[in-house]
């Protein structure tokens, strides 16, 4: 009777173990389920979503099309642009090298004007000594020419008195 009771109860736990077993896998076979469902309603709204683009896309292909000679055109100009571009800088290099080249002779200009300009400096001294002897040179010249006129005149007049004077007959005199 131990034995039946122990087979029993070996009966028993095994049955319970199993129904324990079913239960668990059964709480993760829907587990798996409800993720397999929500997995599903992603890929349907995945799918909806796709579908709708799916729609768009004749319409885009349509513009894509249309725009393609613009984009051409785009393309051409950006293409002339770079080889503008490439000339400019070309052009940029050489008037670089010519301002390069440019610079000796302008310093040697700029030092010979501040030489220049340092020596006008220098003879200003002599300069004002000039234009001062000269302004005196001129007022003599004025004073000379008022003694000259005078000069003149009174030449002039004694002129005048010899001519008379030669007309007078000499007894007379």
């Amino acid at each position: 009777m131990r034995l039946a009771w122990a087979v029993a109860l070996a009966a028993t736990i095994a049955a319970v173990a199993g129904i324990l077993i079913l239960t668990s896998d059964q709480a993760l076979s829907a587990a798996s389920f409800r993720a397999g469902v929500e997995q599903a309603q992603i890929l349907d709204r995945t799918t909806d979503t796709a579908l709708a683009a799916g729609q768009e896309l004749p319409g885009a292909n349509g513009a894509l099309r249309d725009s393609l000679p613009s984009v051409v055109r785009t393309t051409d100009s950006l293409v002339r642009a770079r080889t503008t571009l490439g000339t400019l800088g070309d052009q940029l290099i050489a008037l670089g090298d010519v301002l390069d080249s440019a610079g000796p002779p302008l310093n040697s200009i700029v030092t010979e004007i501040r030489n220049t300009n340092d020596a006008a400096a220098h003879a200003k001294p002599p300069v004002d000594h000039i234009a001062t002897t000269l302004s005196r040179a001129n007022d003599n010249a004025h004073q000379l020419g008022t003694k000259l006129d005078q000069s003149l005149t009174r030449a002039r007049t004694i002129e005048s008195k010899l001519r008379i004077l030669l007309l007078v007959p000499s007894g007379t005199r």
